[in-house]
């Protein structure tokens, strides 16, 4: 094998991996823009961030009047991203979250709200990436304060599930680009290698 062929492969610099794979996580791309590789970077970007903002988008809803008193003078308030909390209550963990966390843009508010909430004290940011445990979704023989999955599909109808799936897959697809950003693309053999390498097994056969 000609040392003329092997310099056609190219190495990518990867800097530093680790930190390139913590930035990839905290934004999809943006360990591939540290690195230098602003194509990938810009797919990454573009191609997950729109899965994220249509999941947190789907799992939003607008709460009109005041739910308790049936007040509907009340303003309107716009309960966001209902679809990306931690769990229902303390000890009760919600696996969807798992794919869901491979993103930071869901792991770390949902995490900070489930920590806020977990003394029994009122949720942050209006109730942002808290569970939809709203009085509007009461349900007769219902938990106080926590709806029933079937009361809430009522509510929000398909958006809250497909929301929920959106940003389950954009954190799937995430981990494929932290994967990139830690160890490189595959790498690539020129032709020119591979016909020698098999002309060589061909020739020892």
């Amino acid at each position: 094998m000609e040392s003329s062929s092997l310099d056609e492969v190219r190495e990518i610099p990867l800097k530093n991996r680790w930190l390139a794979a913590f930035l990839a996580w905290l934004c999809p791309g943006l360990g591939h823009f540290y690195q230098g590789r602003v194509a990938k970077g810009v797919i990454f970007f573009c191609s997950i961030t729109s899965l994220l903002v249509a999941g947190l988008w789907m799992g939003s809803y607008w709460e009109t009047g005041n739910a308790p008193t049936g007040d509907a003078s009340a303003p309107r308030v716009l309960r966001f991203a209902k679809n990306a909390y931690c769990q229902w209550e303390p000890g009760n963990r919600r696996l969807y979250f798992i794919p869901q966390a491979l993103n930071a843009t869901v792991a770390v508010p949902a995490l900070l709200q489930a920590s806020a909430v977990r003394d029994g004290s009122a949720p942050l940011w209006n109730g942002a990436f808290a569970p939809p445990a709203t009085s509007a979704f009461s349900a007769a023989g219902s938990i106080p304060g926590r709806p029933t999955l079937n009361t809430i599909l009522l509510h929000l109808h398909s958006w809250f599930e497909m929301g929920t799936i959106f940003l389950a897959s954009a954190g799937l697809l995430n981990l494929l680009v932290i994967f990139d950003a830690l160890f490189g693309p595959a790498w690539i053999i020129p032709d020119e290698v591979k016909d020698e390498l098999l002309s060589d097994e061909s020739e020892r056969k």
